[in-house]
């Protein structure tokens, strides 16, 4: 886009006042020259649709150009142009209609220190047949290119010595912009090309194009160039930028539009198919609906239906005596026995004894109404025999007991009298277990 992306292709274009109809230029890719040439002006079309190239640098070359650096007062930085022209018109510098361009180097109070630079209108009319072609960006004086290209390269040169044409242009790099600048004619010229070529001085020789000498970096510079003393006018840059602003606003538009179409459509097809299964389910639905209509179930009938499940809810929760005293007997070592077993319901409701009394008793009570189905148990094993062996089978059988439940607050008390032990034990069991 317009002075975006520095590594675009672009060419640089060199015009001058004493080749009016010609042109110097060179096609820049990624911050190199790939071509470089002289041609006409009305050749560059035939350029730009064989080379494919949008967009131009201009650098002009004028012998009346006027660059200095001044001292003026100034009240207001707004007012710096009307202040300079002002300037240039009380030193009668041009007899003719000009453009200038400043910049305020250093400031203090309402004195100012200001790089000035300006140029016969006549001098730079050439460009206006550039921006028939080209999408112009910078117009600005080829020693402002040369400046540029001095300081970004870092070259340890003091001054410039630049021969284009029948003249030759010399000034030099100062800290802040170009001073002492000065154009005697290629012919009255008496240093030597040796002398030109000494280590405080940049020499570059474009008197010929076709051999010249080393890079044309007075097109070169044009790279490094901003807005500073650009010569365009600003109603063409605004139409530029707005142009391309535009542009850009309906690829991004139109790309908008692409993404939330293809969206909508992914949305549109996951609603089909939302809706296709809704069908699906709906006509099913209606087909049980029929099937149930068609029994013509009573209401006494669901209520037994009621009844059952909740039975059955109440039967998964029951302990199963059989199963679980079968169980305990299977555990009990040899030579013991249960003295005593109490299983009674741990529900909310109340907690009647389920069974109480040794093995082989009747059933006390039985409680078919529980909420948690837990069945708290209390148990006594005696084990018959001297200390050590009957202690053995307590372990033994809390060891077999452990298995399946949690035993806890147990005791085991020895009788020297009678000769036995007796092991005291309660745990808590589930009724889906048994």
């Amino acid at each position: 886009m317009f002075r975006l992306f520095k590594g675009k292709k672009v060419i640089l274009i060199t015009v001058s006042t004493s080749m009016p109809d010609m042109v110097e230029y060179a096609i820049a890719k990624r911050g190199k020259i790939v071509e470089h040439g002289v041609c006409k002006i009305s050749q560059l079309s035939e350029i730009k649709r064989k080379r494919g190239v949008k967009y131009a640098r201009v650098g002009f070359f004028s012998e009346l150009t006027y660059i200095d650096t001044i001292n003026l007062k100034l009240t207001n930085k707004k007012l710096l142009g009307v202040v300079l022209r002002k300037y240039i018109n009380d030193q009668s510098i041009f007899v003719e209609e000009f453009k200038a361009k400043g910049k305020i180097l250093d400031m203090q109070g309402t004195q100012a220190k200001v790089a000035v630079c300006a140029v016969p209108v006549n001098d730079i009319k050439t460009v206006s047949l550039i921006k028939e072609i080209f999408t112009v960006e910078y117009v600005v004086p080829v020693e402002i290119a040369l400046y540029e290209y001095l300081k970004k390269s870092k070259i340890d040169k003091d001054s410039v010595a630049f021969v284009y044409g029948a003249s030759v242009l010399e000034f030099e790099a100062g800290k802040d912009f170009v001073v002492n600048r000065r154009i005697t004619s290629r012919s009255a010229f008496s240093e030597t090309l040796d002398e030109l070529k000494r280590d405080e001085t940049l020499f570059v020789n474009f008197e010929d194009v076709e051999n010249a000498e080393g890079e044309p970096i007075h097109l070169l510079g044009l790279l490094h160039v901003n807005g500073d003393f650009d010569f365009l006018e600003m109603d063409y840059v605004h139409s530029i930028v707005s142009y391309e602003l535009s542009k850009a606003i309906f690829v991004a538009s139109l790309l908008f539009f692409f993404v939330i179409s293809f969206y909508g459509f992914q949305r549109y097809m996951l609603l089909r198919r939302l809706d296709f299964e809704l069908k699906e389910k709906l006509y099913t639905l209606n087909g049980l609906k029929k099937q149930i209509s068609l029994r013509n179930v009573s209401q006494k009938e669901i209520k037994v239906l009621f009844q059952v499940s909740k039975y059955k809810k109440l039967a998964l929760n029951e302990l199963d005596m059989g199963k679980f005293l079968t169980w305990i007997t299977g555990i009990v070592p040899e030579g013991a026995r249960i003295e005593k077993l109490n299983v009674s319901s741990s529900g909310s409701f109340n907690k009647k004894p389920v069974y109480t009394g040794a093995i082989g008793t009747k059933r006390a009570n039985t409680i078919r109404q529980t909420v948690r189905g837990e069945f708290s148990v209390k148990l006594e094993v005696e084990c018959s025999g001297d200390y050590v062996s009957s202690k053995k089978e307590a372990m033994e059988f809390l060891s077999k007991l452990s298995e399946r439940v949690q035993p806890k607050n147990s005791s085991f008390v020895y009788s020297k009298e009678d000769g036995k032990g007796y092991l005291s034990t309660a745990f808590l069991v589930e009724g889906r277990r048994f």
